[in-house]
C-alpha cells in the first residue's frame, strides 16, 4: 500500500495514518460490500440454477407422464382389442350351441310326431293285418295300383274315408281300416290331396279317380272357404302360416271383401272375355302382391297364379297338366252332383276290368243305370242309403257357422263369373269326355247342369261326342 502512496506523492504521517484509517474502513467496507454483493450473488445464482433446475424437472417429469399416458393407451387398446376378439369369439360359441342344442330338440320333436303318428295308426289297425305297408316321403311315390286325385270342393273327404289308403303321401299306408271294404279301397294305392299334387308329375299308376264338381259351384264353394273372414269365423286361422296373414287378411279387405266385388275384378264388362292372358302378374305364386292393383291379383288368384288361395290355385286346368301323359292314362271320375252314383259305377269298373267282384259302398254288387237325367234312378238299397249317408258325417260341414261371407251373387254378377270360367269348363269337360267311367247321357247331364247356371256357355257337344266314342 504505501508503494502505492508514494506513487501518488508526499504524504505525512497523519495524512498517511488517516488515509491508512479511512482506507482500512474504506477497504472493510468494500470488502463488507463486496462480500454481501457476493453473497446476494450466490444466492440468485443459486435461485437461478433452483429455477433451472425445477424445470428441467418439470419437463422431465412431464416427459416421462406423456411416455406413461401412451403407454397406458397403448395397453389399453390393446386389452380392449383382446377382450373384443374374446367377447366375440364367446358369442359365437354361444350361438352355435344355441343352434345346435334347437336343431336338436327340431329333429328330436319331429320324430317323436312321426313316431306318434305311426304309433297312432298302428294302434288302429288290425292284429291280423299283415299287409305290405310302406313310407310315402318327398318324392318316393308308390307306382303301383290306382290313385285317388282329391280336388279341392269336389267331395273328395267323403270318399277318402271310404279308402284304406286316403291319407296323405307323407303317412303310413293303409292309414285306417274299412269296413266293408269296396274293390276302389282295395286298388287304389295313392291319395293325392293339395300338398300332394306336386307329385302327380312324377306318378305311375294304372289308373286315376278324380273327383270333379260343375266349375261354377266348386269356385264359388272355393272362395267363401278360404276367404280369410270366413276362416277367421271358422277358428282356423293357424292353418295360415303367421308370415302371411296380415297380408291374407289385406288382399281379401282390401281387393274382394265379397263374391260381388270378386267377380267385378275379373274384368266381364260388356262381351269382353277373361282369360289367363288378361292381366299381368309377376310375381311369384307365394306372393300377396296386391298394393293399389287389385285388378291383376284378383284375377290372378282366379287363375291359380297365387299360392295361398289352394283350392283355386289347384284348379281343373292346373290338374289336368300335372297328370303325366295324360291322353294314355286310364280316368275315371266322380261329379258331386251324383257322388254315390259314380262311385258306384267306379267300383263296377274297377271290378270288371280287374277281374275283382264288384262292391259297392255297401259291400254287394251294385245295379248300375246309365239313364242319369234323373239322378233319383240310381238304384240303391236301404242299406246303401245309410252307409252312405253315416259316410257323409265325415264331410266338412259348414253350415253351423255364421260366415261374413256368402254366396250371394246378382245376376251381373252370375253372367261376370260364368265368362271367366269359360277355360275352366273347357277342362272340366275334357276331363269328363275321358272318363272311362261315364257314359253319353252322363255327359248329357252335366252339360245340362252346367247350361243352367251358366247359360251362355260355349261348349262343343260334338267334339266331346267323339272323343268319348
Amino acid at each position: 500500500k504505501r508503494d502505492s502512496f508514494d506513487r501518488l506523492g508526499p504524504w505525512n504521517e497523519a495524512t498517511l495514518e488517516s488515509k491508512e484509517e479511512g482506507g482500512l474502513a474504506a477497504s472493510w467496507l468494500a470488502a463488507s460490500s463486496s462480500t454481501q454483493a457476493g453473497r446476494l450473488i450466490g444466492r440468485q445464482g443459486m435461485i437461478s440454477s433452483d429455477a433451472a433446475y425445477t424445470s428441467s424437472s418439470s419437463l422431465r417429469h412431464q416427459t416421462r407422464r406423456r411416455r406413461i399416458d401412451s403407454n397406458h393407451k397403448k395397453s389399453a387398446i390393446n386389452r380392449w382389442s383382446v377382450e373384443g376378439i374374446y367377447s366375440v369369439f364367446c358369442g359365437l360359441v354361444v350361438l352355435l350351441y344355441l343352434w345346435a342344442n334347437y336343431s336338436f330338440l327340431h329333429q328330436s320333436s319331429t320324430a317323436s310326431q312321426h313316431q306318434a303318428s305311426v304309433n297312432t295308426t298302428d294302434n288302429t289297425k288290425n292284429s291280423s293285418n299283415d299287409l305290405q305297408s310302406r313310407f310315402e316321403w318327398g318324392r318316393q311315390q308308390i307306382t303301383q295300383g290306382g290313385a285317388f286325385v282329391h280336388i279341392g270342393k269336389t267331395g273328395g273327404s267323403s270318399l277318402s274315408v271310404l279308402l284304406r289308403n286316403g291319407c296323405h303321401s307323407w303317412l303310413r299306408h293303409p292309414c285306417r281300416q274299412v269296413v266293408n271294404e269296396t274293390t276302389a279301397s282295395r286298388l287304389i294305392q295313392s291319395y293325392y290331396h293339395v300338398a300332394d299334387f306336386g307329385l302327380l308329375p312324377q306318378s305311375h299308376h294304372d289308373f286315376y279317380v278324380l273327383t270333379l264338381r260343375d266349375p261354377y259351384d266348386r269356385t264359388i264353394s272355393a272362395f267363401v272357404y278360404e276367404h280369410f273372414r270366413n276362416v277367421q269365423a271358422r277358428g282356423e286361422v293357424d292353418r295360415i302360416k303367421k308370415g302371411v296373414r296380415r297380408d291374407v287378411q289385406g288382399a281379401c279387405d282390401t281387393c274382394f271383401a265379397t263374391l260381388e266385388q270378386f267377380v267385378a275384378r275379373l274384368g266381364g264388362h260388356g262381351n269382353e272375355q277373361s282369360s289367363a292372358e288378361d292381366f299381368v302378374y309377376p310375381h311369384h305364386q307365394s306372393e300377396i302382391a296386391y298394393q293399389g292393383d287389385c285388378h291383376n291379383f284378383t284375377r290372378a288368384v282366379f287363375h291359380g297364379r297365387v299360392r295361398i288361395f289352394h283350392h283355386l290355385f289347384f284348379n281343373y286346368r292346373k290338374i289336368k297338366s300335372l297328370l303325366p301323359r295324360i291322353e294314355d292314362q286310364t280316368l275315371l271320375v266322380t261329379r258331386l252332383e251324383y257322388l254315390w252314383h259314380d262311385w258306384d259305377v267306379v267300383n263296377a269298373f274297377l271290378g270288371t276290368e280287374y277281374g275283382t267282384n264288384a262292391e259297392t259302398v255297401a259291400g254287394v254288387a251294385p245295379q248300375v243305370s246309365h239313364n242319369l237325367l234323373d239322378p233319383a234312378q240310381s238304384s240303391n238299397t236301404n242299406e246303401q242309403q245309410q252307409q252312405q249317408q253315416q259316410q257323409q258325417q265325415h264331410i266338412r260341414n259348414t253350415a253351423r257357422y255364421r260366415l261374413p261371407v256368402t254366396r250371394d251373387l246378382s245376376p251381373r254378377g252370375r253372367n261376370a263369373l260364368c265368362r271367366a270360367l269359360q277355360p275352366e269348363y273347357d277342362a272340366y269337360f275334357w276331363l269328363l269326355s275321358r272318363a272311362r267311367n261315364l257314359h253319353k247321357d252322363d255327359l248329357i247331364q252335366s252339360l245340362l247342369t252346367a247350361k243352367q247356371k251358366c247359360p251362355g256357355l260355349s261348349i262343343d257337344f260334338k267334339a266331346l261326342q267323339k272323343k268319348k266314342q
